[in-house]
């Protein structure tokens, strides 16, 4: 399993819980940065 993780992460303060609970899991993770203007994508339907 492999997540991307939004670079607007960082501006949660509890931010660093989300990466202590994937490295504790052994899970591979990038942050990548999502412009706003980027286009939606509908995962149900996509």
């Amino acid at each position: 399993m492999y997540f991307l993780i939004q670079s607007n992460v960082y501006s949660d303060p509890d931010h660093y819980k989300i990466f202590d609970a994937l490295e504790e899991l052994n899970i591979d993770y990038k942050v990548i940065n999502i412009l706003s203007t980027a286009d939606k994508i509908d995962f149900e339907t996509d």
